[in-house]
């Protein structure tokens, strides 16, 4: 499955996002962990020539 630079920002963003949250629900390791995964994709993505990775944000509403 190929994703596009953008599905690749919103991936990113998840993780982070998910990240924020496991820390306000006292999971560090989680928060950590999720944390990892993203900085893992981000370089990867710059490895094939994607960086800086898009950045999405959710819409309010």
């Amino acid at each position: 499955m190929r994703l596009s630079a953008r599905q690749w920002g919103l991936v990113v963003a998840a993780l982070v996002r998910g990240a924020e949250i496991e820390d306000r629900i006292d999971e560090p390791e989680a928060a950590a962990t999720s944390r990892r995964i993203a900085g893992l994709v981000r370089e990867r993505l710059a490895e094939q020539g994607l960086s800086p990775v898009p950045v999405v944000y959710p819409r309010s509403g």
